[in-house]
């Protein structure tokens, strides 16, 4: 109630009509104090359900959300080698869970990392296809909504829209999120700036890399081919990883087992160049090199979307926040050696992402709820 600013009387006004409406119910808490049991606030058993598909490297996941948005995973199937079968697995899932839930099923919203246009088409480098078209599933389920949209602009929404959110209360937020490569997006006072065509937000691929590396999208010199999981595996020469998000991962954990070590190589390579004197293993200044590359890349980036966009909070997720950790001077420098005078005296706020991955399922279930729970909808169920 106090963070939503109503009185007793009108919440209590506007719970009796959603409880009319078989949008919630109100159960009893008992608890150990004297006096009448609170009521806690439930989604009614039958109230309407969105469909949230999150897409990974390896993996699919569905979850469904109730009027509350808060998403329960109900299975996490490997991605198959065929798009054809996995388009398949999709449909059949989507039409049996449509089949079971009815009206009840409002929205269908998948989540890729990809760039989406006409809102069926998406460009899946990251799994090996060159594109994705979800016309066919989108028919089949039809009248059924079904929304396709990027997991950075899903993301921001979370972080935005949820009270608990790193971006809740701020006026310009700009979420980066890096994966496979980076997402991003960009909200300007509550609403996503998404271009003509809704594929806009596609920052990793802004000429801010090195030109000699052509991109997966086909571009030279995008920022992710000096920040994602792919650039960290060629400063330390290791073959492309299957999953870079993985990989990363898996090199943040190597660190936590040599904190000393992989922090004091970043901090001197950050302050004096490349290590001449100091007796190090190949393998450490490799890391502490690819390290303070990666965020000396990611600093100066944000920094000229900063100079761009005028943010008053930068949101970080994905390994963004664990090359940021890891080498934070590296990163710090880059980033206000690069701003503007006129946005370093007001620089943005830096802040970690809440959610993380879930973010991509609960701005998913805020988009389809907000999109579906229209004064038409709850006209049409007051006649039920």
């Amino acid at each position: 109630m106090n963070h939503l600013a109503l009185s007793s009387s009108t919440m209590t006004d506007t719970c009796a009509k959603l409880r009319d409406l078989n949008l919630i119910f109100e159960q009893s808490v008992h608890s150990q104090r004297r006096g009448r049991p609170s009521l806690m606030v439930r989604p009614h058993p039958r109230g309407p359900v969105v469909a949230l598909i999150d897409v990974s490297h390896t993996h699919w996941r569905l979850a469904f959300a109730h009027i509350d948005g808060i998403p329960h995973i109900h299975r996490v199937e490997s991605i198959p080698p065929s798009r054809t079968i996995f388009l398949r697995s999709l449909t059949d899932v989507l039409t049996n869970a449509h089949n079971e839930l009815g009206s009840r099923l409002v929205c269908v919203v998948v989540s890729m990392r990809s760039t989406i246009t006409e809102n069926t088409h998406t460009q899946p480098v990251f799994l090996g296809w060159d594109h994705l078209d979800f016309t066919d599933l989108v028919t089949q389920l039809a009248p059924l909504p079904v929304m396709i949209e990027n997991n950075a602009t899903l993301s921001a929404l979370a972080e935005y829209h949820h009270r608990r959110g790193a971006a809740h209360g701020y006026r310009g937020v700009l979420l980066i999120d890096i994966t496979s490569s980076i997402g991003g997006a960009f909200i300007s006072h509550g609403s996503v700036v998404s271009g003509a065509t809704g594929s806009g937000g596609e920052y990793g691929h802004l000429p801010m890399g090195d030109p000699t590396i052509q991109c997966r999208c086909g571009a030279y010199g995008c920022w992710s081919t000096v920040t994602d999981g792919y650039a960290l595996a060629r400063s330390l020469g290791d073959p492309p990883p299957v999953d870079p998000e993985e990989y990363v991962h898996t090199i943040s954990d190597e660190c936590l087992l040599d904190p000393e070590g992989v922090y004091a190589t970043v901090r001197d390579i950050t302050a004096h160049g490349p290590l001449q004197t100091r007796t190090l293993t190949s393998a450490r200044t490799n890391l502490g090199q690819g390290l303070a590359t990666i965020a000396q890349g990611l600093g100066r980036g944000l920094a000229g979307l900063t100079n761009a966009l005028a943010p008053d909070v930068i949101v970080m997720s994905g390994h963004a926040l664990t090359v940021r950790r890891l080498a934070s001077r590296a990163f710090t420098q880059a980033f206000d050696n690069a701003l503007m005078d006129v946005r370093r005296t007001r620089a943005p706020a830096i802040a970690s992402a809440v959610f993380g991955s879930e973010g991509y399922l609960r701005g998913g279930a805020i988009l389809a709820l907000d999109t579906v729970i229209t004064p038409a909808y709850l006209d049409a169920r007051s006649h039920h």
